[in-house]
């Protein structure tokens, strides 16, 4: 996709002082011309950091990570400065005019440029061979700088910093912009083309995940905003053209995202970003990239995976509960010309509208090139007036092995299922291989824990030691053997086979065989499990049939945001006190309901309160072959 186009775009790059994404300070009309709303909130905004106490990021605060595994507490204060206070200021600045928010500014910019290290202390260790955790960033050596999410993040809030008010900084000082570009330069810059081992650039062969555009959608947006020097200019957009082509390369055509949806900001989202800032960088002279069958159907995945207004599918790490960028989704739809992202996007925002969120800084949306393109065509969005969530009727990724169906198109109302086959070697991976979420009127009935916060186990060895890693914590089978409990192991060899998708008016089938997603020594000789959303019973079934070397007790878990109440072999699962769903369970099969504490994790407290709950449905006694199943309705 990239490649062909690579020559394209290095040949009909516009120099530096052509390019012009979005206004400048000085450029009144425009800023004028955003909506009073917008412009209002975005001053507000900036008034609330007047006079700002920028906090200091402590060293021992850094070391944490090295220390005890905590990783939140410097990054919470990190974000603290880099996000909110000085976005604001100058969005607020641009806005008004009258130089009221400049001095916080420059205090702003000085003191991220006096912060040792723009990487933060979980991703500090890209280089280190010998086993060895780095308690601090090694700021003498420039053969060691990384660049991970947050630097290249800051790089690009730096660069839009100076492209719209460089000058104005200047005339206060001139050491500030002067030093701004040179920072860029040592940090951002000089590493981007010195180093191909940055594992998030794809050079090493193996396919890379949201990282890669992530952060080569900053490079972008500050080399092209911010880079002094056409040549090394050019040498960069040339480099994350290259690194683009890997992270293309590791999609199926169908465009699943096997990070899921809450990761497709960061992932398709942006994506986008970078194709639409080459094709700015370009003067528009590679718009054929939009035509791209791949790129389509990555950008367009998160339409496919809601659920219902604010829940979508959430395998691996991703949350149940997300805010997909409403306004980049509505360009995206405008862009590739796709009515169903089109009309998402105006009902998200309208949502985020009426919930104080629509102009927002914060979070992976504070991409900033994306935000100041969704301000200036905020005009046109909110023309758009009330629109309703597509909800699609059926969405099958063959690439990720994942279904999603609902009972009709345009409408949450009724049962909903999701399910999924793969391989245990995803990014972001759980142990998850023929796991399934059920839902009902929008409401959760079977789920998916989702994702915890970070913290230093979550990315190393000792990662399927977190419970809701483990398939034992999914929606699965469980074989009990002489060692307890036998479920799924991590790996790409971990897999489910014999796939079978179909879908049509009446019913959505999905068919596949576990065996190989579990360990030898669990005895399966097979475990073939379907789900059928029957859209003319108005019912979900969940089947399995299986054969095992030995005899063992079997059976599987189900997890749930509230305790069921299992009478006559029947779980009956109620959401708010009014959506009823009876789960009809085998004779053979006795049921047990432990609660799962979520109240220690602020982002599982987030998503499903302080508890969850874990039944285990299994055989009195042990067991060679058998059929179990699972028939949902809504009560």
């Amino acid at each position: 996709m990239f490649e062909n186009n690579k020559t394209a775009v290095t040949d009909s790059l516009l120099p530096r002082a052509a390019f012009h994404p979005f206004p400048g300070f000085c450029e009144r009309e425009s800023w004028n011309a955003l909506p009073v709303e917008l412009s209002d909130f975005l001053i507000r905004k900036g008034e609330g950091y007047l006079g700002y106490d920028w906090p200091v990021p402590l060293a021992s605060m850094y070391m944490e990570f090295c220390r005890n595994g905590n990783r939140t507490h410097y990054e919470q204060l990190i974000f603290q400065r880099r996000r909110l206070p000085l976005q604001y200021l100058v969005a607020a600045e641009c806005c008004e005019g009258k130089g009221r928010f400049v001095d916080d500014i420059i205090n702003g910019v000085w003191a991220t440029l006096d912060e040792a290290s723009w990487v933060v202390p979980a991703h500090n260790n890209p280089f280190i061979t010998t086993g060895r955790m780095r308690p601090l960033p090694d700021t003498e050596d420039p053969d060691s700088r990384y660049i991970d999410l947050f630097a290249a993040e800051c790089g690009a809030v730096l660069a839009w910093v100076y492209a719209c008010l460089g000058q104005q900084l200047g005339e206060q000082a001139e050491q500030v912009p002067k030093r701004l570009l040179g920072e860029l330069e040592r940090r951002i810059f000089t590493p981007f083309l010195q180093h191909k081992d940055f594992d998030w650039m794809g050079y090493h062969g193996s396919p890379v995940n949201n990282w890669n555009p992530w952060i080569l959608s900053n490079i972008l947006t500050a080399a092209g905003l911010a880079c002094m020097d056409e040549q090394e200019r050019a040498a960069i957009i040339a480099k994350c053209i290259d690194c683009l082509e890997f992270f293309v390369n590791g999609y199926a055509v169908d465009g699943g995202c096997d990070e899921g949806p809450g990761y497709w900001n960061a992932a398709g989202g942006a994506l986008f970003d970078c194709v639409d800032i080459l094709c700015d960088l370009t003067g528009g002279r590679v718009e054929s990239l939009w035509q791209d069958e791949k790129l389509h159907n990555i950008c367009t995945y998160i339409c496919k995976m809601q659920i219902s207004g604010r829940y979508f599918v959430n395998y691996a790490d991703a949350s149940p509960v997300i805010f997909p960028d409403a306004q980049l989704i509505y360009r995206i739809g405008r862009r590739l010309g796709d009515r169903l992202m089109t009309q998402m996007g105006a009902a998200a925002y309208q949502q985020a509208r009426e919930q104080g969120r629509a102009w927002e800084m914060n979070g992976v949306s504070c991409q900033i090139y994306r935000r100041m393109k969704a301000f200036f065509a905020d005009r046109e969005l909110a023309a758009e007036g009330r629109a309703a969530y597509p909800l699609v009727r059926e969405a099958w990724f063959a690439g990720i092995q994942v279904m999603a169906a609902r009972m009709q198109a345009g409408s949450s109302e009724g049962l909903y299922l999701s399910a999924k086959g793969g391989h245990n070697g995803e990014s972001h991976n759980h142990n998850d291989v023929g796991s399934f979420l059920v839902y009902c009127d929008g409401k959760p009935v079977v789920v998916d824990i989702g994702l915890g916060v970070y913290e230093k186990n979550t990315f190393n060895e000792r990662r399927y030691e977190i419970l809701q890693m483990q398939s034992l914590y999914h929606n699965l089978p469980v074989i009990w053997t002489e060692d307890g409990p036998c479920g799924q192991c991590p790996g790409r060899e971990y897999a489910a086979e014999d796939v079978f998708w179909q879908a049509d008016d009446r019913s959505a089938v999905l068919r596949l065989d576990l065996r190989h997603a579990y360990p030898a020594s669990a005895g399966i000789v097979n475990w073939k499990r379907s789900f059928t959303l029957d859209r003319v019973r108005e019912q979900v079934v969940v089947a399995d049939d299986f054969r095992l070397a030995r005899p063992a007790k079997a059976g599987f878990v189900l997890m749930t945001p509230v305790k069921p109440v299992w009478e006559d072999h029947t779980l009956t699962v109620t959401i708010d006190g009014e959506t009823a769903v009876s789960i009809r369970c085998d004779q053979s099969l006795c049921a047990e309901t432990e609660p799962f504490d979520t109240s220690k994790d602020a982002k599982l407290t987030a998503s499903w309160g302080s508890r969850l709950y874990r039944t285990v449905l299994r055989t009195a006694g042990p067991v060679e072959q058998g059929s179990f199943s699972l028939v949902f309705t809504k009560a």
